[in-house]
C-alpha cells in the first residue's frame, strides 16, 4: 500500500536558536512536521521504497501515483529499462560523461571545450530533460545565434559536442537512440574567421635570422630556444602541445626519428616521424650548447622538458610568435583575413611537402591527419607563384605537333617513312640478278641471266654495285621483284634460306620488335 505523509524532524538549537549539536551546551531540542512530502510504496522487486517528492501535497500524491505505476508495468514487463535514466535531468548524465572522458585520459582542452559547448547548446535551446530534445528547438536556437554573428565553424563545433554526448548516452543504455542524428553541420568554408596561411621559405629564414639573435626572454625562453622550436615546429608538423612533451630521449639521432608518446599526440597513439637532416644537426648542437651554458640545468637530461613550462596549455605560443614576426618584418595578419599564429607553423611544414613535390598519401601521413581531405584543403596552401610552377610543366603542344603527320594525326616512324618512300617510287629492278630480263613482242619474258641466290655475306659485298646508289640493303631487299626462282633455290639450299631468314629478320626494320 502507498501512501504519502510528512516525517516529523528533529533538531537541537542553542539559546540564540541557531542550529547546533545535540552535545552543545544549552542545546535545545524541537520537534517539526518537515516541509516536503514523502511518499512510500513497494518496487517491482517488492521493497519498500522512501522517496521525497514535494512540497505541494497534491503533486506529491500525483508523482507518488508514478511511481507505483511504473512499478506496476516494470513487474509487468510493459516499462522500458530506460524510463529510470530519462527520468533524470540531462545535466547529471552530463557530469557522469565528463568523468568517463576524464577516465579514457582525454585531452583537458578537449574536455572542457566540448562539455562548455553541450551545456551552452542545452541552455540556449532551454533543454532539461530527455524530451525536451528536438531537431527544430536546435535549429531555431542556431538560427539565432547565426544571426547575431557567430561564427559557422564553432557552431559546428557546438553540434558534434551535443551529438556526440547524445551518443554516448545510447552507447551506454541511458537512452533509446538519438534525437538528434539528423541534425547537420554547416558548410564553414562560406565563413571562414581565422583562416591561416603558410610561411614562405624566405620568410622562414628571416624569422630564424632574427630569432636566434634576439635578447629578449618570452615564456621563459630566450632567442636560441625560441628559434630552435619554430625549427621543430616547421620541420616536423608537431603541434604545440607535442612539442612542449618532448625531451632529449624522445629523439633518436642515429635513426634519425622522433617519437611522441600516446598521452600527448591528439589522436592518443604514439608516432614516430623521421627528421630532417639538416634540422637534426642543429638540433644536436643546440644541445650541446645548451649543456655547456647550463651544465647544471637538471640532473636528468634524458627525461627533462626541451621546452618546458605552460605555454603550450595556455596557448602563448601565437603570442610569441607575433613578437618575432614583427622583429623579422613579417606581417601575421594580412587584409584577406589570413593569419600567421603558432599552428600555421604545422601549415608551413604540409604546405612546403607539397612544394617539394611529396604526394598526398604521404604528407597525410607525416602529418597524422585522419583523411587526405584534411591535409589538402585546410593545411596545403600553395600561392599563385607555386601553382604557376605547376602550370609550367605542361607540355608544349606545337612540339608535339612538330613530330606529327599525315591526316591521321599519327607520329611518324622511320619503318612508316621508308614504306611510303617506297610507294611513291618507279618498279625497281632487282639489284641481286647477274642479269637482265626484257619484255618480247608476244608478252613473254626472257631471263637474260640466271638469279643466284645471295648470302647476307654476299648482299654486303654486291652492296655497292646496286644501280639505284639512293637505296640501302634493306631497301633493295624490299623492292626486288617476284622470287619464284628464288623459292626454288632457297628449297634447294634450306640451310641457307634459315640463315639468311634469321639475318633478315634481326636487320630488317619492318620486322624488328618494339
Amino acid at each position: 500500500m502507498s501512501r504519502i505523509h510528512r516525517p516529523s524532524i528533529t533538531r537541537y538549537v542553542d539559546a540564540n536558536g541557531r542550529r547546533c549539536t545535540k552535545s552543545t551546551p544549552g542545546a535545545r531540542k524541537i520537534s517539526e512536521k518537515s516541509k516536503t512530502y514523502w511518499g512510500v510504496y513497494r518496487d517491482a522487486e517488492g521493497i519498500e521504497r522512501w522517496v521525497a517528492l514535494s512540497t505541494d501535497k497534491t503533486a506529491a500524491q500525483a508523482m507518488l501515483a508514478d511511481k507505483v505505476k511504473a512499478a506496476l508495468n516494470t513487474e509487468a514487463g510493459l516499462r522500458s529499462r530506460f524510463d529510470d535514466h530519462l527520468a533524470k535531468p540531462l545535466k547529471k548524465h552530463l557530469a557522469d560523461y565528463r568523468k568517463v572522458q576524464e577516465a579514457r585520459k582525454r585531452s583537458p582542452v578537449h574536455i572542457d571545450n566540448s562539455i562548455r559547448w553541450t551545456e551552452e547548446a542545452l541552455n540556449g535551446c532551454r533543454i532539461v530533460w530527455w524530451r525536451d530534445l528536438s531537431v527544430s528547438s536546435v535549429e531555431m536556437w542556431l538560427s539565432g545565434e547565426i544571426a547575431a554573428d557567430r561564427g559557422l565553424a564553432t557552431l559546428n563545433h557546438v553540434i558534434e559536442s551535443i551529438k556526440a554526448f547524445l551518443n554516448w548516452l545510447v552507447a551506454d543504455g541511458r537512452a533509446p537512440s538519438n534525437p538528434l542524428q539528423g541534425l547537420g553541420k554547416y558548410n564553414a568554408d562560406t565563413d571562414r574567421r581565422r583562416v591561416r596561411r603558410a610561411l614562405t621559405t624566405d620568410e622562414l629564414s628571416r624569422l630564424f635570422d632574427v630569432t636566434v639573435k634576439s635578447s629578449t626572454i618570452v615564456s621563459g625562453f630566450d632567442g636560441p630556444t625560441r628559434e630552435i622550436l619554430y625549427r621543430a615546429a616547421a620541420y616536423t608538423g608537431l603541434r604545440a602541445s607535442e612539442l612542449a612533451s618532448l625531451t632529449e630521449g624522445s629523439f633518436d639521432f642515429a635513426g634519425g626519428t622522433v617519437s611522441i608518446s600516446a598521452k600527448s599526440t591528439k589522436n592518443r597513439k604514439t608516432a614516430d616521424l623521421p627528421l630532417h637532416v639538416d634540422f637534426a644537426a642543429r638540433l644536436q648542437a643546440w644541445l650541446e650548447a645548451r649543456r655547456r651554458a647550463a651544465p647544471t640545468l637538471t640532473l636528468k637530461p634524458a627525461t627533462a622538458k626541451l621546452w618546458p613550462g605552460g605555454w603550450a596549455e595556455k596557448r602563448r605560443g601565437a603570442s610569441m610568435l607575433r613578437m618575432d614576426l614583427e622583429a623579422a618584418g613579417i606581417a601575421h595578419a594580412g587584409d584577406d583575413g589570413e593569419r600567421v599564429d603558432f599552428h600555421a607553423l604545422r601549415t608551413t611544414f604540409v604546405t612546403q611537402l607539397a612544394r617539394a613535390g611529396v604526394s598526398l598519401v604521404d604528407a597525410q601521413k607525416l602529418a597524422r591527419h585522419s583523411t587526405p581531405q584534411l591535409t589538402a584543403k585546410s593545411y596545403t596552401k600553395l600561392t599563385l607563384h607555386d601553382l604557376a610552377g605547376s602550370v609550367s610543366k605542361l607540355p608544349n603542344a606545337e612540339a608535339k605537333a612538330a613530330a606529327k603527320t599525315g591526316t591521321d594525326d599519327k607520329p611518324v616512324t622511320p619503318a612508316a617513312d621508308l614504306v611510303a618512300r617506297l610507294v611513291a617510287r618507279p618498279p625497281a629492278t632487282d639489284c641481286h640478278n647477274s642479269g637482265q630480263s626484257a619484255e618480247t613482242a608476244d608478252g613473254k619474258k626472257k631471263q637474260a641471266g640466271d638469279r643466284k641466290l645471295q648470302s647476307p655475306a654476299m648482299l654486303s659485298r654486291s652492296e655497292p654495285e646496286c644501280p639505284r646508289q639512293d637505296l640501302n640493303l634493306h631497301e633493295c631487299y624490299l623492292t626486288r621483284p617476284s622470287t619464284k626462282n628464288a623459292n626454288k633455290t632457297f628449297q634447294q639450299n634450306s640451310h641457307k634460306n634459315k640463315a639468311y631468314s634469321f639475318c633478315m629478320t634481326l636487320t630488317n626494320p619492318l620486322t624488328q620488335s618494339t
